[in-house]
């Protein structure tokens, strides 16, 4: 019995990425790419962002983190609301946070304000 693996093309992956980024693009829209199904895997991040996304999304701050480490330099965006703990992790990572919740946002601030040289508005 052979055991299950997956099979990851990364040509193919820069190949359909580039293909929405340049419709995107003609629309003047910034196209992130989002890392969730695959655990912030930083070589797919960067066959992501090699194709001209803007940037990459995950719900998840250790994929974020992950990304970091592994070379990802682009802007990183959290796709949840963080919790109030998790706002100066959150704010040394990523430039973006969807975020609805104003105790948080405050958090989100008052960390980021620390962290200025990440964001880029």
């Amino acid at each position: 019995m052979k055991t299950p693996y997956l099979l990851i093309d990364l040509k193919k992956i820069k190949h359909n990425a580039r293909v929405i980024s340049d419709l995107c693009r003609r629309k003047n829209i910034r196209l992130w790419g989002v890392t969730k199904v695959v655990c912030g895997n930083p070589l797919i991040g960067k066959a992501i962002i090699e194709s001209g996304v803007f940037g990459l999304a995950d719900s998840r701050i250790s994929n974020l983190e992950r990304l970091r480490i592994g070379g990802i330099k682009e802007e990183l965006m959290l796709l949840r609301i963080p919790s109030l703990k998790e706002a100066e992790k959150v704010t040394s990572l990523a430039q973006v946070s969807l975020t609805s919740e104003l105790d948080v946002i405050k958090k989100l601030s008052q960390f980021g304000e620390k962290n200025l040289s990440l964001i880029h508005i």
